[in-house]
């Protein structure tokens, strides 16, 4: 379970990461019109998608924070019990 959660963790961050990127380049696409509806006047700019790309990077590196938090795995060890006297 662990590293299924680490995994789709990393995931999700590429996607946002990825697509965010790749929209940001503004790069024309055959047969899909051009975003104007900027707050800037720019053509073709969306509004926070910085926010998005910098989102996508911290969930990748979340992903290391959800692999130590979450317990489990094949090779988990059985917990400690503290010794009675």
């Amino acid at each position: 379970m662990r590293a299924f959660l680490t995994r789709l963790t990393v995931l999700a961050g590429a996607v946002f990461a990825a697509t965010s990127f790749a929209l940001g380049l503004r790069l024309p696409i055959p047969g899909v019109p051009q975003l104007t509806a900027a707050p800037t006047g720019l053509p073709g700019e969306i509004p926070y998608l910085p926010v998005f790309f910098i989102l996508g990077i911290m969930l990748m590196f979340l992903s290391a924070v959800v692999y130590a938090l979450v317990p489990g795995g094949r090779n988990a060890s059985p917990p400690v019990r503290p010794r009675s006297r």
